[in-house]
């Protein structure tokens, strides 16, 4: 029971940033996605599926998918999750409703036993305000791990900007649910 306990606290600790993202995007990841798309793997380009539990396996550095949510004012919160050999990645964008990039939460796992999180805010001029850190397998912060330097670009999320820069934004476009 206390090992269940320690793990569900870790992941509390390890996705508050998202929910605190969600809550300032204002709205409910508590809730299906209302739109899903996934690139299962590079053959195959991005198409958009009725729900989560419709996508195909992920490929392995390859593979990735992203769920949509979409605010009564406009604002759309972006979660893309991309899984890997060694370690998979999660980066949440919120888009304001002129479409620009206004929060950005990006998690890096692992299997080296240490994560990276970063949490950035975004103004008309670009980034305005940041927060890195590195945890362990419990949530718990760390110094910057050695191997950290083996992997320099997987600490860097793929940013987009403008909303109308997402890979499937031609799919997002055209059928408004």
């Amino acid at each position: 029971m206390i090992r269940e306990v320690l793990a569900i606290s870790s992941l509390v600790a390890l996705f508050a940033p998202v929910c605190a993202l969600a809550q300032s995007c204002a709205v409910d990841i508590s809730s299906p996605p209302q739109r899903v798309f996934a690139k299962p793997d590079a053959s195959v380009p991005w198409t958009e599926f009725a729900s989560l539990k419709s996508v195909p396996n992920l490929a392995t550095d390859a593979g990735s998918s992203a769920q949509i949510w979409r605010s009564k004012e406009g604002n759309v919160m972006v979660r893309f999750f991309d899984p890997g050999e060694d370690f998979w990645s999660y980066t949440d964008l919120c888009y304001g409703s002129t479409g620009r990039l206004a929060h950005l939460s990006y998690q890096l796992r692992t299997a080296w036993g240490w994560g990276y999180t970063l949490d950035r805010d975004y103004g008309p001029n670009g980034p305005s305000r940041s927060h890195v850190s590195f945890v362990d397998d419990q949530g718990k912060p760390i110094p910057r791990p050695q191997s950290a330097d083996d992997v320099p670009d997987a600490l860097k999320p793929a940013v987009k900007l403008r909303i109308a820069q997402l890979p499937f934004y031609q799919l997002l476009k055209e059928h408004t649910k």
